[in-house]
């Protein structure tokens, strides 16, 4: 599969795309930045995606998060919060706990 992978921490990000290349699926990116993930769907429609939701500066993934449920592409939230500081438009949203573990990416593109 290809998994667009949206994290700020460029930290996280390799460790997110590290998994990812080792389960054997394709990655997208990584990006940090939400505007640069959604140029990229101009090129590429990803068939999963792991989206940090909390992006600093008071930004956020909904807008990316948003685009992929339009283009029906199934994603999961990565987050150090609960749900309950999610959108209410994502509440069914899969969401993966940070501080991320392989275990939980490997559980999400499985169940793809």
């Amino acid at each position: 599969m290809k998994v667009l992978v949206l994290e700020d921490d460029p930290f996280l990000q390799l460790d997110v795309a590290e998994t990812v290349t080792a389960l054997r699926h394709e990655v997208v990116g990584p990006f940090s930045q939400e505007a640069a993930a959604i140029a990229a769907l101009d090129d590429v429609l990803p068939d999963a995606a792991l989206l940090d939701f909390n992006l600093g500066n008071e930004c956020d993934s909904s807008r990316l998060a948003d685009l992929l449920v339009e283009r029906g592409v199934p994603f999961a939230f990565s987050t150090g919060h609960t749900r309950n500081h999610l959108p209410e438009r994502f509440a069914n949203v899969a969401i993966i706990e940070k501080p991320y573990r392989d275990s939980d990416i490997s559980a999400f593109l499985a169940r793809l």
